[in-house]
C-alpha cells in the first residue's frame, strides 16, 4: 500500500493536507486535473485551491457553468473574473477586450477596471455596466477621468450623495455636475402647488364663460366655450368643484341665446337662397331653349316641351311671392319664338340632307362591288341637286366633302381596274411564253386551255397598251403550234428507236429461264426492270405486245426465286433478332464506369453489326439507331469523366500551388504561432486529390521544402524561447520580493497576470528544462494569488461588520422617521445620514438593498418636510392674494385704484386679474358710488373681511399692511 501511494500523484493523497500542497505547485497548465479537483475533491480547501490555479478561461467557464457547490462556485466566479480583469487592464483598446469586460460578472471588479484601466473608452465601457449608485460614489472620488467622471455622475440619482459628491469628487468637472444636479433635483421639489393652479385656472374658466354673453362675435365665442369646457374638464372630470353648477349654468345662458340667433341666421339664409334658387332655375330654363333654337338634336322639340312645362310651374306663387322680372319674361317669350322658327326650317333641311345621304351610302356599296359605272352616275345627279339647293341653317360641307372623296373612291377603282387588267393580261403573255420554252411537253394542252380562257374573260382594253398585249398574246399561240406539231414529229421517230432496246432487255429477261443461280436470276431481273423504266415511250402499235412478254418473264423468274427469297428472308430474321440482342447488350453497358473494358466490347459489338446481312431498310434504321444511342451515350460519359477527371486534376494543382505560396510566405517570414498554420496547410493538403501525373512530383517537393525549412527555423528558436521566458521568471521573482503592506494589490495582480499572457505568446522551450522553468515561474505567481485571497476574505469579514453597523443605522432611521419634523429630529437624521457615509460598504450581496431602505426612509422624511413647508407657503401666498383683493376693492371705491394698478404694487395678483378684479368691482358698484350708506357698508365689509385672513409672507406683510391703511385713511379723509 505504500508503494502504491508513493507512486500515485499529490493530487490523489489520502490526506488532504498532501492534496492542498500538490495542487497549489500544479502547473495551470494541467486545466484538466485542475477542474477534476475542483469539481470532486471531498475537501472545501483543496477544491479552493485548484480554482486558484485555473488561469485558462475556457477552462474557468466551463466549471462555471457546471453544477457545483455554492462556495466552490462562487470561488470559480471569483477567480474567473480576476483572470477577465487582467486581461482587460492589459488591453490596449476596448474593441479587444470587450467580450472580456461583458463577461465579468463582479460589480467591484468592474468597478477596478472604471479606475485603473488606461484607455478612457474601456473605462467609460465599465461605469455603462455598473448601477449601483454608492459604487459610482466611489468611483467618482478616485481619479478616472472627465468623461467617465461624467458618466458615471449621469447614472446617480440619489439627492446625499449628489451633495457628498459635490465636495469630495476627485474631478472638478465632476464636483460642478453634481452641485448642478443636487440642485436641478431640489428644484423639482418647490414647483408651485398644482392644486392652487387649478383652482386659480378654474375661476378664470367661470369669468370668461360668464363673459361669452356680452360677445360681439358669436360664432368665435361658441369656440371659445368649447374650449372653456374641455379644460374644464380636463381639471374636474366628475363636476365635484364647488363652481361647476356656475359654470355649467353660464354655459347654458350662453347657448340658449347662442341657438337664437343662430335660428334666425338660419331662417333668413334659407328664405335667401330659396329666392337664388327659383331666380337661377328660370334663368337656365331661357339659356335651355336658347340654346336648343339653333340644335339639330331629333329630341329637341321633346326638350323644348319640358322647358316650358318648367317655366309655368315655377311662375306659379309660392309662400314666398315670387314673381319674375320683366326682363327675365320677355327673355322667356323671344327665345320660344326663335326656337318655333328655327325648327320648322332645320325640318325641311334635314329631310334633304337624309336624301343626299342615302344616296351617296347607294354609291358607296357600288364602289365596294366594283361597278364604277353606276356609282359615277349617281355621284354626278348627287353633285347636281346639292348645287342648285341653298341651305340656311344646316351645312353642306360634310356633304360636299363626301361626294369628293367618293369621286377621288371612284377615280381610284377605275385607275386600279385598268391597272389590274394590264396586269393580268401581262401575266397571261409571260405563263404562255413560258409554257412555250417548256420541254415536258406532256399535258401542256390542258394548261393552254385555262390561258386561253382567261384571257377571253378579261374585259377589252381599247388602249394602245391593250392593243398591243393582244397583238403578242396572238403571236405566242401562233408559235405554240407550230412547236406542237414538231414535238409529235420527234416522238414517233424516237419510238422506233427505243423498240429495238427493249426488245434486247426482253431477250435478257426470256434467257433468264434456263439459269438456276437463283440468287443471280432475282437480282437480275431487278436490273432489267429498271433499265426497261429508262429507256422511252414505243410506237403505240407494238407498245403492249412488248410490254406484255416483258413482264411475263419477269414473273416468271420472280417465281423460281421463291425458295430462294425464303431462304434470304430467315436469314435476314436472324440477323434482325441478332441486331436487337447487340442494342440490349449495348444499352445494359451505356452507363458503365468501367471504361477501357467496356469500350472494348462496344467495339467488338459495332464490328459484328457490319457483318450482318441487311434485312428491311425501317426496321435496321430503327435498330441502328437505338445501337447508336446507346455506344454514343457511354462513349460521351466516358470523355466527360475523362474531361473531368483532367479538369480535377487541373483544378487539385492549383489548390497545391497556393499551399505552397502559403507555406513559402511563413516560411520566408517565420514566427511562432506559424506552426499550427503548417499543421492546417498540411492535413489540407491531404484531402486534396491527385494532380496531373508529370507535375506531382515537383509540386510535392516545392511543399515538402518550404515546411522543412520552418520546422528548422522553429528548432532553432527553442533556445531563444528559454531566455524569453528565465526573463519572466526572474521579474516575477522581483515583484514579488518587492511587495510590501503598502503595495497596490491591484496594480501587482496586472503585472503578473501581463506577465502570464506574456508567457503564453512565447513558443515552446527544449523539453528538458520543461518542467522546471514552469515551476520557477509559477511560483511567485501562485504565493501572491494566495495571499490576495485571504487579503479579499479580510474585506469580506469587515463588511459583514459594517452591514450589522448600517443595520443598526436603518432601525435608528425609521425610528426618527415616525416621531415629526421637528428642527431637532431633523438634525439627528443629517447627523445619521453623515455617519452612514462614513461607514463604507457592506456585503456586496444586501449593500444595494439596504441603501435603498435607508434612502427610502430618508427621501420620505425630507420630502414629509419639504411639503409641510410648501403647503404653509402656499397658505401665506392665498392669504397674500386675499389682502391685495381686499386692497383693489377699496381703492376702487376711493378711486385711486387705477393708480395702484399702473404702478405694480401688488406682488400676488397678475396684472391681468388686477384688471379683472377692478372691471368687476365697478360693474357691481355700477348706480351706487353716490349711495354714502352702500358704500360704508362695502367698507365695513372690506375691513371685517382682512381681519379674518391670517398672516402672508414676512417680506410682504408690512407692505400690504401699508397700502390697505393708506386706503383707508384717504377714505376716512375723505368722508
Amino acid at each position: 500500500m505504500g508503494l502504491l501511494n508513493f507512486k500515485k500523484p499529490g493530487w490523489q493523497h489520502k490526506d488532504a493536507g498532501v492534496r492542498l500542497a500538490s495542487i497549489l505547485e500544479l502547473d495551470p497548465g494541467m486545466t484538466e486535473v485542475l477542474i477534476s479537483v475542483a469539481r470532486e475533491d471531498q475537501d472545501r480547501a483543496v477544491r479552493l485551491g485548484a480554482v486558484s490555479r485555473l488561469t485558462d478561461l475556457a477552462a474557468l467557464e466551463t466549471l462555471a457553468a457546471s453544477a457545483l457547490e455554492d462556495e466552490t462556485k462562487s470561488a470559480v466566479t471569483g477567480r474567473l473574473d480576476e483572470v477577465l480583469c487582467s486581461l482587460v487592464m492589459a488591453s490596449p483598446d476596448l474593441e479587444s477586450c470587450r467580450d472580456l469586460l461583458n463577461r465579468i460578472t463582479s460589480p467591484e471588479t468592474i468597478a477596478g477596471i472604471a479606475v485603473g484601466a488606461e484607455p478612457p473608452a474601456i473605462r467609460l465601457a465599465a461605469i455603462e455596466k455598473i448601477s449601483d449608485q454608492h459604487l459610482l460614489a466611489d468611483i467618482l472620488r478616485q481619479k478616472c477621468g472627465r468623461e467617465p467622471a461624467l458618466a458615471a455622475l449621469e447614472k446617480i440619482s440619489d439627492e446625499a450623495l449628489l451633495a457628498d459628491l459635490a465636495t469630495t469628487a476627485s474631478g472638478k468637472a465632476a464636483r460642478r455636475s453634481a452641485e448642478e444636479k443636487r440642485a436641478a433635483i431640489e428644484a423639482e421639489h418647490f414647483k408651485p402647488d398644482p392644486l392652487i393652479q387649478r383652482e386659480e385656472k378654474l375661476t378664470e374658466l367661470l369669468a370668461g364663460a360668464r363673459n361669452l354673453v356680452h360677445a360681439q362675435d358669436w360664432d368665435a365665442a361658441a369656440v371659445r366655450l368649447v374650449t372653456f369646457r374641455n379644460e374644464w374638464q380636463a381639471l374636474d372630470a366628475n363636476g365635484e368643484h364647488h363652481s361647476c353648477p356656475d359654470f355649467k349654468e353660464a354655459c347654458t345662458a350662453f347657448e340658449t341665446r347662442y341657438r337664437e340667433i343662430c335660428h334666425r341666421r338660419q331662417e333668413e339664409q334659407e328664405k335667401a337662397t330659396l329666392i337664388q334658387d327659383q331666380q337661377t332655375r328660370l334663368e337656365n330654363i331661357c339659356s335651355t331653349i336658347e340654346a336648343l333654337t339653333s340644335s339639330l338634336d331629333d329630341a329637341a322639340g321633346e326638350k323644348y316641351q319640358r322647358a316650358t312645362a318648367e317655366w309655368e310651374a315655377s311662375t306659379k306663387e309660392d309662400a314666398f311671392r315670387f314673381v319674375a322680372t320683366e326682363a327675365l319674361k320677355t327673355r322667356y317669350e323671344k327665345c320660344c319664338r326663335s326656337f318655333v322658327q328655327n325648327q320648322e326650317k332645320i325640318s325641311e333641311e334635314k329631310a334633304l340632307f337624309a336624301e343626299l345621304e342615302k344616296s351617296l351610302l347607294e354609291a358607296e356599296s357600288l364602289l365596294q362591288s366594283e361597278q364604277c359605272a353606276k356609282a359615277r352616275a349617281i355621284l354626278v345627279g348627287t353633285e347636281k341637286r346639292l348645287s342648285q339647293t341653298k341651305f340656311r341653317v344646316m351645312h353642306s360641307g360634310a356633304i360636299e366633302k363626301r361626294i369628293a372623296d367618293l369621286q377621288d373612291l371612284l377615280g381610284q377603282k377605275e385607275s386600279a381596274a385598268l391597272q389590274n387588267n394590264l396586269e393580268k393580261r401581262k401575266t397571261l403573255c409571260e405563263k404562255l411564253e413560258a409554257l412555250l420554252e417548256s420541254e415536258k411537253q406532256t399535258r401542256i394542252e390542258k394548261k393552254l386551255k385555262t390561258i386561253r380562257q382567261e384571257w377571253h374573260n378579261l374585259p377589252h382594253l381599247d388602249t394602245s397598251d391593250g392593243r398591243e398585249l393582244e397583238k403578242r398574246f396572238a403571236e405566242i399561240l401562233e408559235k405554240f403550234t407550230e412547236k406542237q406539231k414538231s414535238y409529235y414529229h420527234d416522238r414517233d421517230w424516237e419510238g422506233w428507236a427505243n423498240l429495238s432496246v427493249k426488245e434486247k432487255l426482253l431477250e435478257e429477261a426470256e434467257g433468264l429461264d434456263h439459269d438456276e443461280n437463283l440468287a443471280h436470276v432475282f437480282e437480275t431481273v431487278k436490273a432489267l426492270q429498271i433499265k426497261w423504266k429508262g429507256v422511252g415511250p414505243l410506237p403505240r402499235n407494238v407498245a403492249q405486245q412488248l410490254w406484255e412478254r416483258f413482264h411475263a418473264a419477269c414473273d416468271r423468274n420472280f417465281t423460281r426465286c421463291q425458295p430462294y427469297l425464303e431462304e434470304l428472308k430467315v436469314l435476314r430474321q436472324e440477323a434482325e433478332k441478332r441486331r436487337e440482342e447487340i442494342c440490349v447488350r449495348a444499352e445494359e453497358l451505356m452507363e458503365s464506369t468501367e471504361w477501357n473494358k467496356t469500350a472494348e466490347e462496344l467495339k467488338t459489338l459495332q464490328a459484328e453489326w457490319k457483318e450482318l446481312l441487311h434485312g428491311k431498310r425501317q426496321e435496321e434504321d430503327k435498330l441502328y439507331h437505338r445501337f447508336r444511342k446507346a455506344c454514343n451515350h457511354f462513349f460521351d460519359n466516358r470523355h466527360q469523366n475523362f474531361q473531368e477527371q483532367e479538369e480535377k486534376r487541373r483544378e487539385n494543382l492549383g489548390k497545391k500551388e497556393e499551399l505552397c505560396v502559403e507555406a513559402e510566405k511563413l516560411a520566408d517570414e517565420p514566427g511562432l504561432d506559424a506552426a499550427e498554420k503548417f499543421r492546417e496547410l498540411q492535413e489540407r493538403w491531404k484531402k486534396i486529390g491527385h494532380v496531373p501525373r508529370k507535375k506531382e512530383d515537383a509540386i510535392w517537393k516545392r511543399f515538402r521544402t518550404a515546411c522543412d525549412r520552418y520546422f528548422s527555423w522553429i528548432d532553432e528558436q527553442r533556445q531563444d524561447n528559454l531566455r524569453a521566458k528565465e526573463e519572466l521568471c526572474r521579474q516575477a521573482e522581483e515583484i514579488i520580493a518587492g511587495l510590501t503592506e503598502d503595495s497596490v494589490r491591484k496594480e501587482i495582480s496586472s503585472q503578473l497576470t501581463a506577465l502570464q499572457e506574456q508567457w503564453k505568446q512565447i513558443g515552446p522551450v527544449p523539453n528538458d528544462v520543461k518542467d522546471s522553468i514552469w515551476q520557477r515561474f509559477h511560483a511567485p505567481c501562485d504565493e501572491f494569488f494566495k495571499a490576495q485571497r485571504e487579503h479579499f476574505k479580510e474585506i469580506e469579514e469587515k463588511r459583514m461588520q459594517i452591514q450589522a453597523v448600517k443595520e443598526e443605522y436603518l432601525l435608528q432611521a425609521e425610528e426618527l422617521g415616525g416621531r415629526g419634523i421637528d428642527k431637532e429630529t431633523t438634525e439627528l437624521m443629517k447627523e445619521l445620514q453623515k455617519k452612514w457615509f462614513e461607514a463604507g460598504h457592506a456585503s456586496r450581496e444586501v449593500e444595494t438593498d439596504l441603501n435603498q431602505r435607508f434612502k427610502s426612509v430618508c427621501d420620505s422624511f425630507f420630502a414629509g418636510r419639504r411639503q409641510h413647508f410648501n403647503d404653509l407657503e402656499q397658505e401665506r401666498l392665498a392669504n397674500l392674494k386675499s389682502r391685495e383683493t381686499l386692497c383693489l376693492r377699496l381703492e376702487n371705491l376711493i378711486g385711486t385704484a387705477s393708480e395702484s394698478v399702473t404702478k405694480g404694487k401688488a406682488k400676488a395678483l397678475s396684472l391681468a386679474e388686477q384688471l379683472k378684479l377692478a372691471m368687476e368691482e365697478n360693474f357691481v358698484m355700477a348706480g351706487r358710488r353716490n349711495d354714502k350708506k352702500a358704500v360704508d357698508d362695502e367698507v365695513k365689509k372690506i375691513q371685517q373681511d382682512w381681519a379674518k385672513i391670517g398672516p402672508v409672507p414676512r417680506e410682504h406683510d408690512k407692505s400690504i399692511r401699508q397700502r390697505f391703511k393708506k386706503a383707508l385713511d384717504i377714505y376716512y379723509a375723505k368722508k
